[in-house]
């Protein structure tokens, strides 16, 4: 290899990275140098520059459709409500609730409405079923019920619940 054609490929190299920052929207200004190179490739935006600050840490990256979670963490701690009867909590983000108590009805509102807000929650259903009202922006799976004799534990994300349920085991004396 010539010296010549070892600068033709640095050149050409060093153009076609200008004019990659500039399909990537960043405006390359006339007489740019390969020293300014760092400065352009930092100005690219990541996605589609539209970020989304959520309380809860997370920043999200919404590019082309995708939601793309860029930071935040999720720690998640425990309350237990024992009280019978009819109950109404508002759930906090982030928190399991165990509902201990002999519930006759259970109303849930939640406490934020921020796209990655996580919601838990379990209870036991005695020998007559409870009545569960969810918020009615909370999508529940087709055709729940909840039935006598049976322990539940619901996970809310995105306004969307998942719900498990496994039957409590009598008791002989």
């Amino acid at each position: 290899m010539s010296i010549q054609s070892e600068v033709t490929r640095i050149t050409n190299k060093r153009d076609a990275s200008f004019t990659a920052v500039a399909n990537k929207g960043v405006t390359v200004p006339a007489g740019s140098t390969i020293d300014d190179l760092p400065d352009l490739i930092d100005a690219i935006s990541q996605g589609s520059g539209t970020i989304i600050s959520d309380p809860l840490g997370y920043y999200l990256d919404q590019n082309n459709g995708y939601i793309v979670v860029v930071g935040g963490s999720t720690v998640m701690t425990e309350e237990t409500v024992s009280t019978d009867g009819a109950v109404t909590k508002a759930l906090d983000v982030n928190k399991i609730c165990h509902f201990t108590g002999a519930l006759t009805s259970l109303t849930i509102t939640l406490t934020a409405t921020t796209y990655l807000a996580q919601y838990h929650f379990d209870f036991l259903s005695g020998a007559t079923a409870p009545t569960l009202t969810m918020p009615n922006t909370v999508t529940m799976p087709d055709g729940f019920t909840v039935n006598a004799n049976r322990h539940y534990e619901v996970s809310i994300l995105n306004n969307m619940a998942s719900v498990v349920s496994w039957e409590i085991p009598a008791v002989e004396e």
